[in-house]
């Protein structure tokens, strides 16, 4: 806790091996990360994009309350996790 009772965010640094799965689609919502290195596959209906350093994954899944995207490491991959807070706090 600090000051005022507000609560920390603390991130988890997690490493990936390639062709793990991070976030399933369908998953209840967990954290929203942040790709430090590697390459990440969004797969959803049919369609796959890669991403890589400096993007966030699970970003716009925070609107629901489950991922709508499955995330896999194309690479092996380091991320950041932060714990998944309600939106109106995040942008406080």
């Amino acid at each position: 806790m600090i000051e005022g009772g507000k609560k920390e965010l603390k991130a988890e640094l997690k490493l990936n091996n390639i062709n793990q799965v991070i976030k399933e689609q369908g998953d209840e919502i967990s954290s929203v990360s942040l790709v430090v290195k590697g390459r990440i596959r969004m797969s959803a209906e049919g369609t796959n994009i890669v991403v890589g350093s400096g993007n966030f994954l699970g970003l716009c899944d925070l609107v629901g309350d489950k991922y709508g995207i499955t995330y896999t490491a194309e690479t092996n991959a380091v991320i950041y996790a932060f714990p998944k807070m309600r939106l109106s706090k995040a942008v406080r």
